[in-house]
């Protein structure tokens, strides 16, 4: 009996053995369990991928008698249901009858090992492939679903930022076209009294009581409100919209600003300027009468125009941004140019008897001073958008930097028919424009042109919005016409004066900003 149980043991434990041994040569798709106490076989579940068996057990025989077998250890061995990976059992489970066990593994490790069957530790798992279906980044190349309105698809100058944001196209629009009517206003522009007025019987000296500084003066000259128009247009050069270029073309029609009135006497009108060779004030009478007897009767117009014009060649370059919000660094060329013209026209008659001119005698006398300033330079600056819903929100801050090239003009004439004979003669001499300093000069500046602006855009149709916007421009070195205005006047030309004052100084503009813009 002692003996047939042995033997029975003994079958026992070779049919598990080779079990397990063909278990490591070819996996299975389940794993059998082994009992005594019910003396079946069960199939358990399928092995799930990467389990792993062992079949290193503890074998121990004994029988009803004292003695006892001495235990049998298999040698351990390896299993891995998947190729390069190692196994070691730990923890043993028992199977047992009576008082005889059997022991298994129940615990397993599962170490990474390569090929040659060596352990690699450390060595992180292989990730598994990505998804054959997996979405490709059309503008970075990524597999990561995003598109072409997250950030410089997914890189940035400012640094790496990523948004999967859904309903959106590389090629939602390639070209943008901005048409807007400006309607801006510009500083006074400085000047010196050039026309002043007072009652009938008071001299029209600067500073004397109950005079007024008609046009000039310390209030300078309003230049009004100077309509204009600006269109812009570009192009995106690549499907994600990150490098593009652009072109802008603006101007003002020229806005001007004029002054005129005439007089028989009972308006006093005049001129105002410095004597040169006194140092006192005067004034070169266009309008007087004291006492009821008029000395001299006509008219003045005094008129300024200020007009401006300039076009931007200009790469855009998309920095960050998302569907909502982009911020685009602008760097390129402009030119700009601003013209400011001014000028006194007056027309006098002799009325006084007895004075050493004709009576009828008429002077016709014309003082002009033009300026203009040529701006040519680099532009570097940055334009933000913020989107929500129909509407936008944008700004500008950039600013230009060259040279600026100042160029004044100076000329006074004065046309002089005699009220006895006729006889006319013609001057190159005005008031203010005298010989001593008329003609052309220019000179060359370094000069910058700052600019900053903000739009709020409401979309009328999927690429038609309209648009409102306001714009400061400012110049740092210009030249203008009033600045050039030297009072201290020798009417008798026998000194260099009025000599030539070439002045430049800041100027600045303003404005609301009404447009459309298209894009596809």
């Amino acid at each position: 009996m002692k003996i047939s149980r042995v033997l029975f043991r003994m079958a026992v434990i070779g049919a598990l053995a080779g079990g397990v041994h063909a278990n490591a040569q070819s996996p299975q798709t389940g794993s059998k369990s082994i009992s005594d106490g019910t003396s079946e076989v069960a199939d358990s579940p399928p092995a799930i991928p990467g389990r792993l068996i062992s079949d290193r057990s503890a074998q121990q025989l004994d029988d009803s008698s004292t003695e006892s077998a001495p235990a049998v250890e298999a040698e351990p061995k390896m299993l891995s249901l998947l190729p390069g990976t190692k196994v070691l059992s730990d923890t043993p489970a028992t199977i047992g009858d009576e008082s005889e066990e059997i022991s298994v593994p129940s615990t397993l490790v599962a170490w990474p090992a390569n090929e040659d069957g060596q352990d690699v530790a450390g060595t992180a798992p292989e990730a598994p492939p990505a998804p054959s279906d997996a979405t490709t980044d059309a503008c970075s190349g990524t597999g990561i679903s995003s598109n072409c309105d997250s950030v410089l698809g997914g890189t940035s100058l400012l640094g790496r930022h990523r948004s999967a944001l859904a309903g959106s196209s590389c090629n939602e629009t390639y070209y943008w076209l901005d048409a807007e009517a400006l309607l801006w206003f510009g500083d006074n522009l400085n000047a010196p009294p050039l026309v002043n007025t007072a009652a009938a019987g008071i001299v029209p000296l600067t500073g004397n009581q109950g005079v007024t500084q008609a046009f000039g003066g310390d209030n300078g000259i309003d230049t009004g409100l100077m309509p204009g128009y600006r269109f812009t247009f570009g192009t995106w050069l690549d499907s994600c919209r990150t490098v593009g270029v652009s072109g802008r073309v603006y101007g003002l029609f020229s806005g001007s600003s004029t002054f005129s009135q005439a007089s028989t006497g009972g308006t006093s009108i005049g001129i105002p300027y410095i004597d040169y060779n006194s140092g006192l004030d005067a004034v070169y009478d266009i309008a007087y009468a004291t006492g009821g007897v008029t000395h001299w009767e006509g008219d003045v117009t005094a008129s300024n125009s200020l007009s401006m014009v300039g076009a931007e060649a200009l790469g855009n370059f998309l920095v960050a941004g998302d569907q909502s919000h982009r911020i685009t660094l602008l760097g390129g060329y402009g030119f700009n140019r601003l013209d400011n013209d001014l000028s006194i026209e007056s027309f006098r008659i002799n009325r006084l008897t007895g004075d050493l001119i004709p009576d009828g005698t008429t002077f016709d006398v014309s003082d002009n001073f033009s300026t203009s300033n040529t701006f040519h330079g680099g532009i570097l600056g940055l334009q933000s958008d913020f989107r929500r819903g129909r509407f936008t929100i944008g700004s500008l801050a950039k600013v230009g930097f060259g040279n600026m090239h100042q160029l004044v003009n100076i000329a006074g004439s004065s046309t002089i028919v005699d009220g006895n004979t006729g006889a006319v003669t013609n001057l190159n001499s005005g008031v203010l424009a005298q010989p001593s300093n008329s003609g052309i000069v220019e000179r060359d500046r370094f000069a910058f042109m700052p600019e900053l602006g903000v739009k709020m855009g409401y979309d009328i149709r999927r690429n038609l919005q309209f648009t409102v916007g306001y714009t400061f421009l400012f110049w740092s070195d210009v030249a203008l016409a009033g600045d050039q205005v030297n009072t201290m006047v020798d009417l008798l030309q026998q000194t260099n004066n009025p000599s030539l004052q070439f002045k430049e100084s800041g100027y600045w503009m303003q404005g609301i900003d009404l447009g459309v813009t298209y894009r596809f």
